[in-house]
């Protein structure tokens, strides 16, 4: 993939690393192994090797940004049945932290986003309409997040704008 991308346009700039899902709904005493393992690569394997990828044409450039999306659900434990989610997001925070400090020197800025509930398909597969509704409640906004929004807070850090801010997870979560 990452060959491709440079055969195309050259260089990498900035990478999003935007892969996420609990798998399936289950409580701690249901987790397998099988299921953490699946959650881990898909929420957190990912952002090593795709940051390791994208780190080997900006290092030797000293320039580029890596943006990891997170999850509300680290700061809160997951909300009933998704422990195994909130994990692993949890840990997309404690790396991001970590490759900020390595590679700042080197010229790259590392940060994250953790969106709080956002209007998508995900909640359709993960959530009742009695869990939405109770999140909802907890929203000091009242509302679900957009994509959009997510994405404005994602473009401000890809931006020069954001060059002073490094190893930071932005909340955006309505206030939750």
């Amino acid at each position: 993939m990452f060959d491709k991308i440079l055969c195309l346009y050259g260089s990498i700039h900035v990478l999003v690393n935007n892969a996420g899902s609990g798998v399936k709904p289950s409580t701690f005493m249901e987790i397998s192994e099988a299921l953490w393992d699946k959650t881990y690569d898909i929420n957190i394997k990912s952002i090593l090797f795709c940051s390791q990828a994208a780190l080997k044409d900006m290092l030797p450039r000293k320039s580029g940004k890596i943006i990891n999306v997170s999850s509300g659900a680290a700061h809160i434990g997951g909300a009933g049945e998704s422990i195994h989610y909130a994990s692993a997001k949890g840990a997309v925070n404690t790396l991001t932290l970590g490759m900020s400090k390595e590679f700042a020197e080197q010229g790259i800025i590392i940060n994250g986003v953790a969106p709080g509930m956002i209007d998508t398909p995900w909640h359709a597969k993960f959530s009742s309409v009695d869990r939405l509704s109770k999140f909802l409640g907890g929203i000091p906004l009242k509302r679900a997040g957009t994509a959009k929004e997510i994405a404005e807070v994602i473009a401000f850090l890809a931006s020069d704008a954001a060059n002073y801010i490094l190893g930071e997870i932005i909340t955006v979560s309505g206030g939750r």
